[in-house]
């Protein structure tokens, strides 16, 4: 019986000298040190997506083979808002001022993963459908349009910044 006093007695005094040990190690201590879980690697930080929005300069192509609008200095600018692109592409032909090169459009689309699709409409009454594609400094746009009594309007602006 005295065998088993004595374990007894001697956890009991492990016991207390480990509290003691403990409440003397964290006095004055109101934080805790090291770590409590493993770190997370650090996220990759996401590239932001492309942006169509500012001024462009270029040419404008018709793909009326019996046009001679090709090559016809065009102007452009847009508006890139979460996807959503509003926006004027013009031509101006300098050299012949009334002719069939010279005209404007207005753009209403969407531009996801670096292509637009969208439709436009004209002070000429024509109207119809625009895409494009944007790749670093370069946006090239097709439009295929409708007048009242067939279609018209056939050709792309090649832009860049």
């Amino acid at each position: 019986m005295k065998r088993r006093q004595t374990r007894i007695t001697a956890q009991l005094v492990f016991a207390a000298v480990a509290l003691i040990f403990a409440a003397v190690g964290c006095k004055d201590s109101n934080t805790i040190t090291g770590s409590l879980s493993t770190p997370k690697p650090n996220a990759l930080t996401p590239t932001p997506a492309p942006s169509i929005t500012g001024s462009w300069s270029g040419t404008w192509d018709s793909w009326d083979s019996a046009s001679y609008c090709q090559g016809v200095p065009a102007t452009a600018s847009f508006s890139d808002v979460a996807g959503q692109v509003t926006g004027w592409v013009k031509s101006q032909d300098k050299s012949h001022p009334l002719s069939p090169c010279v005209w404007s459009a207005d753009i209403d689309g969407s531009f996801h993963n670096g292509h637009l699709v969208g439709t436009f409409a004209s002070y000429l009454e024509l109207y119809g459908i625009v895409r494009g594609n944007f790749k670093g400094t370069e946006l090239e746009l097709h439009f295929t349009g409708f007048e009242r009594i067939g279609p018209k309007f056939p050709g792309s602006v090649h832009l860049h910044r």
